[in-house]
């Protein structure tokens, strides 16, 4: 199967500019090499890394989806510089998602909120 990610990029970006954002509930998928990322830019001493595709792959994700679920606050919430690191690897106009608890862990009800970030609006949840 030849998947074109050009045209994908292509028609999400259109998707975006329109206010329609389309993504995934997580980013860190391996079996997406050779479609979403580019398996080379993982390989380290001839063998794809896992570590450094856990690391570095929302960069990449982010050259194709407009937006994205941090799915890592599902029972308390991320710290800081957890979020700064996701967020010094996407740019500007990329949306988040959150999912993050609305009571105590213990009794943890999730609830999806959107994050919108840039020049205007640091940080505007909704």
């Amino acid at each position: 199967m030849n998947f074109e990610r050009a045209s994908l990029q292509k028609t999400l970006a259109g998707l975006a500019a329109k206010g329609i954002f389309v993504d995934t509930s997580s980013w860190k998928y391996p079996a997406w090499r050779g479609m979403i990322y580019d398996e080379w830019r993982y390989v380290y001493r001839g063998k794809f890394a896992g570590s450094r595709f856990e690391k570095n792959c929302l960069t990449e994700y982010a050259e194709t989806f407009k937006s994205g679920c941090v799915d890592a606050g599902y029972y308390c919430f991320s710290v800081p510089k957890y979020i700064s690191g996701l967020v010094s690897q996407v740019p500007d106009d990329f949306l988040s998602r959150s999912r993050s608890p609305t009571r105590s862990p213990s009794r943890s009800s999730l609830t999806s909120r959107v994050t919108e970030r840039g020049p205007e609006n640091p940080t505007r949840t909704f």
